[in-house]
């Protein structure tokens, strides 16, 4: 029998004193309002999409981490990129830093680290390559 399991983190920061409890008390009646797949699939409590998304999201000193595991409660690939998607236009960060791993018992483990800007847009590994070299080689 095989078996696979997906992890990822993706980090960033945001500024001081925010309240990542209200932010998340707020996209979660957001989801509500609007028509998503969240609502879709995890149905409405009280007026608020009936998912914690604390499972998905720790904030310590201005820095959040927004995590996925395939095989905790935070296991929804689809929630945790719509919730990185909800951190890009409030965060102070120029990049969220993703960094994954998929463990398959077949195939062994595969590693993964993104940079996305502000637009969502995924920075090339090559680019940053390319300005590491210049800032570097005299």
């Amino acid at each position: 029998m095989s078996y696979t399991q997906f992890v990822a983190t993706a980090s960033l920061t945001v500024c001081e004193g925010f309240n990542v409890q209200s932010y998340l008390d707020a996209i979660s009646e957001r989801c509500v309002k609007e028509d998503n797949f969240m609502v879709e699939h995890y149905g409405e409590v009280d007026g608020k999409v009936d998912i914690d998304f604390n499972d998905y999201v720790r904030e310590s000193g201005g820095q959040i981490l927004i995590e996925m595991d395939s095989e905790e409660s935070n296991g929804n690939s689809e929630v945790w990129d719509w919730l990185i998607d909800q951190f890009l236009p409030i965060m102070k960060s120029d990049y969220v830093q993703i960094k994954s791993a998929s463990i398959d018992s077949r195939s062994g483990v595969d590693i993964g680290f993104s940079l996305y800007s502000k637009t969502g847009k995924v920075v090339d590994l090559d680019e940053i390559m390319k300005t590491y070299q210049q800032t570097v080689t005299p």
